[in-house]
Parts: structure tokens; C-alpha cells; sequence
């Protein structure tokens, strides 16, 4: 069981490892570098990664037709992004997705990002793209679950079809919501983290900004994994995506607590800041987990600096929402209100190179 102050809980909604000899190299370099964090020598082989490579290889995602499609005219796309693609690996990865499907299909498409929390900003490009007439349809990832209805809404009675993307939002009308099963993805990581402790130990949360239900339900399922051990939550706190932020909280979670075991972020920039707190300060032994699988953090794993994050494939996604959207306007076609993609990539030093292009 979890013993913690507060707890909130919501759900909205074989083994493969690398070969002997690698693991017996990178073992030698880590024990021979004097300058490898120790937490990187005590990740041990995991059963629930093992589980979890056998469920991926017999899972399908049925977002999207299975054969590519050509567009008949060349219709005019939007896409809303959180964040700009240059300032955020993740965004980088959903618009090259994006891209790669308007080349595919012939169709035109508007990328548009906007600066971290601009979601006034957010407002505004989707007002500007209604009053201009010139789209024909929206993939929106909200900003925020909530204020961002009115105006999604107001697109949708000006006949605008919407799909929303990677959050889910409350509003009425849209075409559907593709995202990921973060619930499904945070419990896989607490469960990761009990079987490295061995069923008991300390752990801290850095969690992502209020009003995001992304952040929420990677929090919740995380709190669930965790509750397959006898595990301690020390505290939770929202490091709002900001590696600066989760570096100052980490900083002030260091000087507070004298055990940690493991510091479990909601998502990989969060986890790179708590990695660059522990190592400033020289603590050893600490589990530090992220979420998305961006190129940084896989390079961070190989390091040892991080030693789990799970694999959203936001370039599929993408992919995918601008398939569906297109087959809307070719034919009217319509389709589940929620499609998760719960195709879902555990990524440790196991496996971590199979995952690094």
C-alpha cells in the first residue's frame, strides 16, 4: 500500500534484454568510470519490462485506415500544437508526424505552435483560423482541458471539423480525441519502480501543470503502479514541464528528505532536471523515470543520469490524426469518440539502444 499526504485519484478516461557480453562490456565501462553516477550501475533486470515487451509485439493500433490514402483535393489542414516544434523535442517529433502525412497525401497543411503556457495564445490562432475561412480542419492539442472549449465549440458551430490531440478536452461536437493511455503508461512505470526497490522505499512525484488531464493521469497512474508495493510518496509537486523548475523542486526535495529512492517524473525534461539536481549536489543511488522517449532522454538512460521513460511514438500519432481527418472530409466518415494508443514502450538500459535511431 501507498502511506502519503495527499492522494487524489481519477481515470478519465520470453523477456527480451540485451545480449550477455553487452551487458557484461557496459557493466565493465560503468564500474571503471569513475565519473558514472552509481544509480546507473543498480537498474536490474525486470520482469515487468519483460511482460511488457511481450504485450507490445502482439498489439495493434487501429487509429487510422491500414492502408496510406491519397487525398482528392488538397485540403487544407491545421494543426494546433502545445509548444513550438523548435523549442520542444516532443512537439518536434508530432509535427514531423504531421508533415510526413501531408507529403504522403497531397494535402496542405498549417503547423502552428505557441510559447509554453500560451494558451491565450492557443485561443487566439484557432479564433484567427475561424474568422479567415480558409481551413478546412483542425487538430487541436489543448493547452488546457477547459478554457480552450469555447473556442473549439465556436469552431465547430461555424462547421469546422475538430479533432483533438494528445489532451483531452471537454467540449462538444468534435470529431474525436486521439491521445495516448497516459493512466496506463504512469501505472507501468510505478510498477517498475516497486520491482527495482524490491516492494518498498521513498519516492517523490514531479508532476505536470494543473488543468492538464494528461498530467493527471500519468500522476494517478503512477500512484496506482506504486501501490503494488509498500512504497512511501514523500511528495508531489508540479515541475509544470520546465527542466529549470523540476531542478529547483529536486533541489529543495535533496536538502529536505535524507532518503530517496526514486524521483518519478511525468514527463523526460522534468526528469533531466531532477538528474541535473542530484548530480550537483552528488547523491547516489536515486531511480529517476521520465515519460515520452525523447532523443535526450534516451541518450540519458544510456548514461545512467535517467533510467526509465516510456515511448508515446508522437510522430504516429500525428500521423494518424491527420489520416483520420483527412478521410472525414473525402467521405463524411465518422468514428469513436476516444481512440488511445496504448501501443505502450517501456524503455530502460535493457533496451534503451533498440529504441535510438
Amino acid at each position: 500500500m501507498i502511506r502519503q499526504g495527499r492522494l487524489v485519484l481519477s481515470r478519465w478516461s520470453a523477456s527480451i534484454s540485451l545480449c550477455g557480453t553487452l551487458l557484461l562490456i557496459a557493466g565493465l565501462l560503468s564500474a571503471c568510470d569513475p565519473d558514472k553516477p552509481e544509480a546507473a550501475r543498480m537498474v536490474k533486470p525486470s520482469r515487468v519490462l519483460a511482460e511488457n515487451v511481450a504485450s507490445t509485439a502482439s498489439a495493434r493500433n487501429p487509429i487510422g485506415p491500414t492502408v496510406r490514402i491519397k487525398a482528392g483535393k488538397p485540403w487544407h489542414i491545421a494543426f494546433l500544437m502545445k509548444n513550438y516544434a523548435w523549442a520542444n523535442p516532443y512537439w518536434r517529433r508530432a509535427q514531423a508526424g504531421a508533415e510526413r502525412a501531408r507529403e504522403n497525401m497531397g494535402i496542405y497543411l498549417t503547423s502552428l505552435g505557441v510559447a509554453q503556457y500560451g494558451v491565450e495564445a492557443q485561443i487566439k490562432s484557432l479564433d484567427n483560423l475561424i474568422a479567415k475561412g480558409r481551413t478546412d480542419g483542425v487538430i487541436i492539442a489543448p493547452l488546457d482541458s477547459y478554457r480552450l472549449s469555447p473556442v473549439v465549440e465556436k469552431a465547430v458551430r461555424a462547421g469546422l471539423p475538430v479533432i483533438v490531440y494528445d489532451t483531452p478536452l471537454n467540449a462538444e461536437g468534435t470529431l474525436t480525441f486521439i491521445g495516448f493511455d497516459n493512466f496506463k503508461a504512469g501505472r507501468l512505470l510505478g510498477r517498475w519502480v516497486v520491482e527495482q526497490l524490491e516492494g518498498q522505499g521513498n519516492v517523490l512525484i514531479l508532476e505536470g501543470p494543473a488543468g492538464n488531464q494528461n498530467a493527471l493521469d500519468r500522476r494517478n497512474g503512477m500512484m496506482a503502479g506504486l501501490r503494488e508495493g509498500n512504497i512511501n510518496v514523500l511528495g508531489l509537486e508540479s515541475g509544470g514541464w520546465q527542466r529549470d523548475r523540476a531542478q529547483d523542486i529536486t533541489a529543495g526535495w535533496l536538502q529536505r528528505f535524507h532518503t530517496i529512492d526514486a524521483i518519478l517524473a511525468a514527463d523526460d525534461v522534468m526528469a533531466l532536471g531532477a538528474a541535473d539536481a542530484i548530480e550537483a549536489v552528488n547523491r547516489q543511488g536515486i531511480i529517476i523515470t521520465g515519460f515520452d522517449a525523447n532523443a535526450d532522454a534516451l541518450l540519458a538512460i544510456r548514461a545512467g543520469r535517467i533510467h526509465a521513460t516510456v515511448a508515446q511514438q508522437p510522430e504516429l500519432q500525428a500521423f494518424s490524426a491527420v489520416q483520420l481527418m483527412v478521410r472525414h472530409l473525402e467521405s463524411g466518415a465518422s468514428f469513436p469518440p476516444v481512440q488511445l494508443w496504448d501501443n505502450i514502450h517501456l524503455i530502460t538500459a535493457e533496451n534503451v539502444v533498440q529504441f535510438q535511431k
